[in-house]
């Protein structure tokens, strides 16, 4: 497995890294196009205001490859938003699931003081869409939401959280990855920069209107965040019910409460729910995407009773899996 280490920062100065590690091609301004024997890379990114940058990142895996990103050697400070489109460069969920959860994604919102360790197998393709945002525009257009983060620029305290991306962000990412290549620049960029910013605000909303603002990203070390990502990344590869919590503290070695506290911070909910939502979208894009039954669908996450299924469907959705399944069969 080919391995190389990158400083997180800005896409042009982790665009460059890459090209001194893997090797460059010529490319216009503010793009990296890579295509060699470890990869096919094609990054593009934007500086629409002072303080703000839009990254497109898309990667095709000819080798197996692990990748850590140290922290960000830059004194200014930012925080990192980022959106999947398709693949995940993590971990890899069971082979039988992977077509299902291809379309369910997670976004993440961080600071840039973290190490983060990503992992890719031949023949995956990524997607992604990210945006920084500096700790100057933060503090003059962004402060409110202090109180629902917690302490974003401490260097002592990394932080990340986690949300299932909603249907609405995931048709504005989409947006972005199938923008016409005859558009002219001025069009492709304020396309590029609404639904970027319209993604980012959604995301803050679902921040926002949490049930749990108690919990918010402090006290955590480095450590207590790589224990949730694995964690995260254990739960959404697992379409069965949801392990117990005290088997989960007892493998990651933590106290139960610690468990919950670490997790609802992150997450902003219980591991149940986190996994339940994690099981019900997945439910829902099977049955908006293929021909099969509720009842199957229902067995294959995990539902041994179809009411109860259909009842927490109904719940989450206001909508039944019938009408859904029938939508796609119209």
């Amino acid at each position: 497995m080919e391995k190389i280490t990158i400083h997180t920062g800005s896409i042009a100065e982790v665009a460059k890294q890459l090209a001194d590690k893997l090797g460059k091609e010529p490319s216009k301004e503010n793009t990296l196009h890579i295509n060699n024997h470890l990869v096919e890379l094609h990054y593009e990114w934007f500086f629409p205001f002072d303080g703000i940058e839009i990254g497109l990142h898309n990667v095709r895996y000819k080798s197996d490859m692990e990748v850590d990103v140290l922290s960000d050697k830059n004194e200014k400070k930012y925080i990192y938003f980022q959106f999947e489109y398709k693949g995940n460069v993590s971990p890899k969920k069971p082979k039988e699931n992977q077509k299902i959860t291809d379309t369910v994604t997670m976004m993440s919102m961080q600071s840039t003081s973290i190490f983060l360790n990503m992992k890719a197998k031949q023949g995956d393709q990524s997607q992604w869409v990210t945006l920084r945002i500096s700790e100057d525009y933060f503090n003059n257009y962004m402060s409110h939401m202090k109180v629902h983060i917690g302490k974003v620029f401490d260097p002592a305290n990394p932080w990340v959280i986690y949300e299932i991306s909603s249907p609405k962000i995931n048709l504005l990412i989409d947006d972005l990855f199938t923008l016409n290549d005859e558009m002219t620049p001025p069009l492709k960029n304020s396309l590029i920069l609404a639904r970027s910013v319209e993604a980012t605000g959604l995301f803050l909303d679902q921040i926002i209107r949490r049930e749990n603002q108690s919990q918010r990203n402090n006290n955590l070390h480095i450590e207590d965040i790589k224990r949730m990502q694995m964690i995260k990344e254990e739960l959404t590869a697992l379409y069965d019910n949801t392990p117990s919590l005290t088997s989960i503290a007892e493998k990651y070695g933590v106290s139960v409460s610690k468990l919950k506290r670490d997790f609802g911070s992150v997450f902003g909910t219980t591991i149940p729910r986190f996994h339940s939502n994690y099981r019900l979208e997945s439910a829902y894009k099977m049955l908006e995407t293929q021909k099969v039954s509720v009842s199957d669908v229902a067995r294959h996450f995990g539902y041994k009773s179809l009411s109860n299924f259909s009842e927490n469907f109904k719940e989450k959705f206001d909508i039944t899996p019938k009408e859904v399944s029938i939508k796609y069969n119209l």
